[in-house]
């Protein structure tokens, strides 16, 4: 019975053939046992899943790609974020500039209306008995 550097056993049923060693590992002369550094790392079993070890220089070569990786996602969602903000703020001046147009409109109209019914003969106190009093500025 094999037990690898876990504590796993491994059965003896399952016959697998090593391969060739992952990045940053090295086999002694003999090919039976791994070589790290000059030092020898021997009785480790083969690995029933690809993720079982991993050496410190493979570790830290994944974690700089996923940190790189991360950090151009971070910073294309940061300059999506800016151009957003940028739109809303140009939507928000439009919608503005609409309100004040509209503003301009209903004065402009109430004035007209108020001139008509006044030059009909109509006063303000005539509207303000009726109830219809038009404001305007």
């Amino acid at each position: 019975m094999s037990v690898d550097v876990f504590g796993r056993v491994l059965s003896d049923k399952q016959e697998r053939s090593r391969g060739v060693p992952g990045i940053g590992y090295k086999l002694t002369e003999d090919g039976l046992d791994f070589d790290i550094e000059d030092r020898r790392l021997c009785n480790v079993g083969t690995p029933s899943d690809a993720r079982d070890a991993i050496n410190f220089e493979t570790l830290y070569f994944n974690i700089n790609s996923i940190s790189e990786a991360n950090e151009k996602v971070k910073n294309k969602f940061e300059a999506q974020i800016v151009e957003l903000e940028r739109r809303i703020s140009l939507l928000e001046a439009a919608a503005a500039d609409e309100s004040k147009k509209r503003s301009r409109r209903g004065v402009a109209q109430a004035r007209a209306a108020r001139a008509t019914i006044l030059g009909d003969g109509w006063t303000c106190a005539d509207w303000m008995r009726r109830g219809r009093l038009i404001w305007s500025k």
